[in-house]
């Protein structure tokens, strides 16, 4: 995961909100689809995703994105991709409020819908197929 200290909330970049994106959401992405073949051998296949208290829809001050998130029948890998491509963009342009923990909530959020994702296009194929998702509290 990625590290975060105090100073790198304060002097947040484009260049380490991306970091943040690839390395939270796509890297889990990433994952995730190259251990599907494997799972899908298995007799007893698991996903567990972690994500963090951060990651709540109610976090999210947009309500169109948090709209689209919540909608699991509509959702799709392609538009979970094009909701963080667009909140990377308003980023950049400085659109985003409190950038640091609306990035850090938007991965968080956009591995909680990739969760939803993956188990709606593979619990048919497997009818066993848990997707969880475990998100720790602090204290």
């Amino acid at each position: 995961m990625f590290e975060v200290t105090e100073d790198d909330v304060l002097k947040q970049t484009d260049e380490k909100a991306e970091e943040c994106i690839r390395t939270n959401y796509y890297g889990t992405q990433r994952v995730t689809q190259s251990i599907l073949p494997l799972l899908q051998l298995s007799h007893s296949p698991r996903i567990m995703n972690v994500s963090s208290r951060r990651g709540q829809l109610k976090d999210i001050s947009n309500d169109q994105v948090k709209a689209k998130l919540d909608n699991a029948e509509e959702l799709t890998e392609h538009k979970i991709d094009k909701i963080l491509q667009g909140f990377f963009k308003g980023f950049q342009g400085g659109l985003a409020e409190d950038q640091w923990v609306a990035c850090y909530c938007i991965c968080m959020q956009g591995i909680q819908s990739y969760r939803k994702c993956i188990y709606q296009n593979h619990s048919k194929e497997i009818p066993t197929f848990p997707c969880k998702l475990c998100a720790p509290r602090n204290g």
